[in-house]
């Protein structure tokens, strides 16, 4: 039974105590069955965390279940069950992973998944896992590593902006020595950035005027904890001496739980700055003009890689598609390299060849071919090498167990983006059903050819049967009547009182050949048969038998009603009887035959069986020799015609039994 997540659900996993933890577990729970390819347990919590309902998730196949894993994650989850299935009993195995809930939600799930029973054989048949909705905890992780990496990033991103600024940074202690600044203010300076440190701005550059008010000023923050912005000074530096340059400065107060422990000043060169603008201004019209070419090439270049997604995307459906073609096609499907060696095949090549996918991959197409078929195939493959298809080509293949079996072969080139042949496609199809559809045809119809024959030679055996009687007996006693009936005229005449002794006997040969016309009529086919039924006339053809052969005693055993006989088994059926009859009184000896008719299922069985002498049934057929009229070979050619079977079975001093078999109702025949 299959497991279900009920109260009263059977479970073969424990006792009372490990079906309440089952039931009332606040995880997620659930057992997959490999062999039969779905969830044999889910419990209800598994139910209310996923949203699905219960027979949702049993009749899901493994494929269907699969594809509620994040795209993203189901290379991770593919990897993470090949794991819990090579792991050791009672290893438990961890992976989170985003799951879709009933109403299209993506929920991150922690998952705890370990070997639940094994085949006798050692594969795995069960698995049980755990599922626990980590949802919001994994937001809280995500958002603080966001936090965390935008910090860094800003830190990052604020010590390159320090670095690269265009314009001077500094800090300074609340002695006014140098902690930190950037190479700008160094190069404005024109003092390296180590000089600087644990220094004041008047011990690096101490022959510059303007440095005096700067130190008040910053003097000033450090005690009233302002700031002094946009303060122009005019001077030169000692990068540029003689140079006269204005300069923009704003100083901070820098301060730690309300305690100013330093300065920061921003120094700008204004000349270059405002030779800037003027590039600037001067470039205004050109950069525009550059920014809507550039707008202009970066909407083309979206728009093609729009195009270009939504081409791969459709690209990526069709080779899905195809692979699921390939994989589930209903023929052997084989894909092997330059050199014959297999690379590829599908689930109905295993099949078909009996080997699995990893055994037969590597192996040489020779491992599918019998020896003496290895030359053809090889120019075959040199006409797919040479870019040509082979279609429907008629050949041999080989399976594990050594079984050949005819196929039908499609071979052709696959080539790569270049129109290079880097590999050969081979499609198989069995055709053993209909090499033995074909064969059981020929000799249907040689078999037809020969009982087409046989009902001709048996009709013209009658035929001759019939003349001869005919010319034989018939003949010659209307010969007679006739000469004796000319005698008769002429002795009216004459003789008066002797032509009616004369006209007597003419009128005894007459009765005698009507009488002989009747015979001949009921051996072709007795009235009584179109009139009384076949029963009736294998009674009175038996009673004529007794009257003819008293010595012979009939015993009918007959268990089928008229109506359960088909017409047209009738006549074949009292012809047997009548032949073999004949046969028993002529030939064997016997003093008790039996007449057997009875109906087997959808089939009406005959014997008739006598204890005469027997005889050796081979040496008969080997001489062609007729017990009677017809023949044992006649009696089987009427059976057969009819869609019967003859059978025969007679020893030396051990009687006769004549057995035929007719078939009725759906395999009546037509």
């Amino acid at each position: 039974m299959a497991l279900k997540s009920s109260a009263d659900a059977a479970l073969p996993y424990g006792g009372s105590f490990a079906r309440k933890v089952l039931l009332s577990s606040l995880s997620g729970i659930y057992v997959y069955d490999l062999k039969q390819g779905i969830n044999v347990f889910i419990n209800p919590e598994y139910t209310k965390l996923t949203g699905y309902t219960l027979n949702d998730l049993m009749a899901m196949s493994g494929a269907e279940f699969f594809a509620l894993f994040h795209p993203e994650d189901q290379p991770r989850v593919a990897a993470h069950m090949q794991r819990v299935l090579r792991a050791e009993d009672g290893e438990i195995l961890e992976i989170d992973y985003r799951f879709k809930a009933a109403d299209g939600r993506w929920i991150w799930c922690l998952s705890r998944d370990t070997i639940l029973e094994r085949e006798a054989d050692g594969s795995v048949r069960q698995l049980i896992g755990t599922f626990l909705d980590i949802s919001k905890r994994k937001t809280v992780e995500m958002d603080l590593l966001k936090v965390t990496r935008q910090k860094e990033e800003t830190l990052a991103l604020l010590d390159a902006i320090f670095e690269s600024a265009p314009i001077g940074l500094v800090f300074c202690d609340r002695n006014l020595r140098f902690v930190k600044l950037n190479r700008k203010l160094a190069e404005i300076n024109g003092v390296p950035v180590e000089y600087h440190l644990g220094k004041t701005p008047e011990e690096v550059i101490p022959d510059v005027d303007e440095i005096r008010p700067i130190m008040a000023m910053w003097r000033k923050i450090v005690e009233t904890g302002k700031s002094i912005l946009d303060f122009e000074v005019n001077g030169e530096t000692r990068a540029n001496p003689g140079q006269k340059r204005n300069w923009s400065d704003n100083f901070f107060p820098v301060k730690v739980a309300g305690e100013t422990i330093g300065v920061a000043a921003t120094i700008m060169d204004i000349t270059e700055r405002k030779k800037a603008e003027e590039t600037l201004k001067e470039s205004h019209v050109q950069l525009e003009e550059m920014v809507r070419k550039r707008t202009a090439q970066l909407k083309d270049t979206v728009i093609k890689l729009e195009d270009e997604i939504v081409e791969r995307k459709r690209v990526q459906t069709q080779l899905q598609q195809l692979s699921r073609v390939f994989r589930d096609a209903a023929d052997p499907i084989l894909i092997e390299d330059l050199s014959g060696t297999i690379m590829e095949i599908n689930r109905e090549a295993e099949r078909s060849y009996g080997w699995s996918r990893d055994e037969l991959i590597g192996k040489s197409i020779k491992s599918l071919l019998l020896p003496e078929r290895y030359q053809f195939a090889w120019k075959l493959r040199e006409r797919c090498l040479n870019g040509q298809e082979v279609r429907n080509w008629e050949g041999i293949r080989v399976d594990r167990y050594g079984r050949a079996f005819p196929v039908l072969v499609t071979a052709f080139p696959l080539v790569d983006e270049n129109g290079n042949i880097e590999a050969l496609a081979t499609i198989t199809k069995d055709i053993s059903l209909l090499k033995n559809m074909e064969s059981e045809l020929r000799e249907s119809q040689r078999r037809l050819q020969k009982l087409s024959r046989k009902s001709i030679e048996a009709l013209e055996v009658d035929r001759r049967t019939v003349s001869r009687e005919l010319h034989d007996s018939i003949g010659g006693n209307l010969a007679a009547i006739r000469f004796a009936l000319e005698k008769v005229v002429k002795m009216i005449a004459e003789k008066p009182e002797s032509a009616a002794e004369s006209l007597d006997r003419s009128i005894s040969h007459l009765a005698e050949t009507i009488k002989e016309c009747k015979r001949l009529s009921v051996n072709l086919r007795p009235s009584v048969l179109d009139d009384m039924g076949l029963i009736s006339t294998i009674d009175w053809h038996a009673g004529q038998m007794g009257q003819q052969y008293s010595r012979i005693r009939i015993i009918q055993q007959i268990d089928v009603t008229e109506q359960e006989i088909p017409e047209v088994f009738k006549i074949v059926i009292y012809r047997v009887i009548q032949e073999a009859l004949n046969n028993a009184a002529r030939h064997s000896q016997a003093d008790t035959v039996y007449i057997r008719l009875k109906r087997s299922g959808n089939y009406l069985e005959t014997e008739v069986e006598d204890n005469g002498r027997g005889f050796d049934l081979e040496k008969v057929y080997e001489r062609g020799d007729h017990l009677s009229g017809l023949g044992l070979r006649s009696m089987q050619e009427r059976v057969e015609i009819i869609g019967g079977s003859f059978l025969v079975h007679s020893l030396s001093g051990a009687g006769t039994r004549i057995r035929i078999v007719l078939p009725m109702g759906e395999d009546k025949p037509i």
